[in-house]
């Protein structure tokens, strides 16, 4: 092996896919898996859960040779909705529904290329996926025991309190809660008004100056 990819490696056309797999230097890892074609819905739906955990790549489009332990190129045809399909079993197979991303890569092959499936760290993982909870190991997606998946909704439900907390901490702040309205009182109004009006929060700045007699706490109407 000549070089190793990084771990967030995405190819840009079939050229830099096809030198990767001659200098073997495309493996597949708990970050990237390869799959000759799409497989069946409730398959993808597992694949994509599995990498919702810390994210990662799936390139439809690759064969492995396992007795000489080496990718090749397999391109798969281009079909009607071969982009949403992945994109829509990530949202309706997977329990909480996982966005995903997907991209066509072509090939020099007449309507032929390569399905690259970009799944994020979700913070919302683990996801179920037929009705089990799946993971990665070093190179293919594997069943989470009970023990793991508690152990990440832990994580997952102290991660949400944590911005929960954080955005109650900003709305508490606020210094314009809801039912608290402030008065403009100035006789020549930025606003334009002909009387003083109730928008909350102070009238924007013109010339330069902002409304020195803004002032009061008023009831909006």
């Amino acid at each position: 092996m000549d070089r190793l990819l990084p771990p967030t490696w995405r190819p840009a056309s079939e050229a830099e896919l096809e030198a990767a797999l001659n200098e073997g230097a495309f493996t597949e890892t708990p970050k990237r898996e390869a799959k000759q074609q799409l497989r069946s819905s409730k398959d993808q739906a597992k694949d994509m859960a599995s990498f919702a955990i810390d994210g990662g790549l799936i390139v439809v489009g690759v064969r492995e040779v396992k007795t000489e332990g080496r990718f090749e190129l397999a391109p798969v045809e281009w079909v009607d909705q071969i982009l949403e399909t992945p994109a829509r079993i990530a949202a309706s197979s997977c329990d909480p529904p996982l966005q995903v991303s997907v991209e066509w890569l072509e090939s020099e092959r007449p309507g032929h290329g390569y399905l690259l499936i970009e799944v994020p760290a979700s913070p919302l993982a683990p996801h179920m996926a037929g009705g089990a909870y799946y993971g990665r190991g070093d190179r293919e997606k594997r069943r989470l025991p009970d023990t793991e998946v508690e152990r990440l909704i832990r994580a997952r439900d102290t991660s949400l309190d944590v911005v929960r907390t954080a955005l109650r901490e900003q709305v508490e702040k606020d210094p314009f809660p809801e039912g608290r309205w402030r008065t403009c009182t100035w006789s020549r109004c930025p606003r334009g008004a002909s009387r003083a009006c109730s928008r909350p929060g102070p009238p924007p700045r013109t010339r330069g100056r902002s409304c020195s007699t803004w002032s009061g706490t008023g009831s909006r109407g």
